[in-house]
């Protein structure tokens, strides 16, 4: 009876170790629920870049005349520095080991 009981206690310790151990930590969560709000942010003001940079592009090329010719030059250097502009969303780590060696 002993010997059932000593088996029993093992697997309950076992298994409570394995569940809480594959369980991802308050922290963990809040760092991924935070990655993806601003990686949500970011993606929304680059939309808003390339909006702006499309509307610039359609005032350079419209035909009518211009009310002030002299700033058409600097409108369209605008906006090749504002397509020169790369931003990529970097890949979420996949874990506190990863992250160390990233910093």
């Amino acid at each position: 009876m002993r010997r059932i009981i000593l088996i029993l206690l093992v697997f309950m310790i076992s298994a409570g170790i394995i569940f809480t151990g594959c369980s991802k930590s308050e922290e963990e969560v809040a760092a991924e629920e935070a990655f993806n709000t601003e990686a949500t942010r970011i993606q929304s003001e680059l939309e808003t870049v390339n909006d702006s940079i499309n509307k610039a592009q359609a005032i350079v090329d419209d035909e009518r005349p211009a009310l002030d010719p002299e700033l058409k030059p600097a409108l369209q250097t605008v906006i090749a520095d504002a397509s020169a502009i790369e931003f990529q969303i970097p890949e979420k780590l996949k874990g506190v080991d990863e992250f160390t060696a990233a910093t």
